[in-house]
């Protein structure tokens, strides 16, 4: 492949990337309320983290062009609990506190689990069956 169709490849792909990462920080800001001001610093502390995940990816991960942006599964979260405003939760910043709390909490156990060794033995408990039945269960009796 000659190195224009590389470089057009490579501008495809970064729009597209900051396409998909710009949604989840601006819907989850304004899902809190967030000022101007406010949900300018989380969208630009969210291409922050991404831009340092994908140079972590580059020198030291698997090297494949997959996109890094915000998971599906917390953005999930992120929009449940900010449904809680006023019923369960008194503020939006008492319920940003919860997640990051809860976040920083998971991100300890699954670095624990990884530097036991765990990882590739829990990854073998759930085979797509096992996920299949989850899903199933979780979509049609929630």
């Amino acid at each position: 492949m000659s190195g224009m169709k590389y470089l057009i490849l490579g501008i495809q792909w970064l729009v597209f990337m900051l396409a998909s990462a710009l949604v989840a920080p601006i819907a989850i800001a304004d899902l809190f309320g967030l000022d101007t001001l406010e949900r300018a610093a989380f969208v630009q502390r969210t291409m922050f983290v991404l831009g340092g995940a994908g140079l972590l990816q580059v020198l030291f991960g698997h090297k494949f062009p997959i996109n890094e942006g915000p998971a599906g599964l917390w953005w999930g979260v992120f929009v449940i609990y900010g449904g809680f405003i006023g019923s369960i939760y008194s503020s939006s910043s008492e319920v940003l506190q919860l997640l990051q709390g809860g976040m920083i909490i998971s991100g300890f156990i699954f670095l624990l689990l990884s530097f036991l060794g765990l990882i590739n033995k829990l990854k073998n408990l759930f085979t797509p069956t096992v996920t299949f039945v989850l899903f199933y269960f979780c979509l049609f009796y929630s």
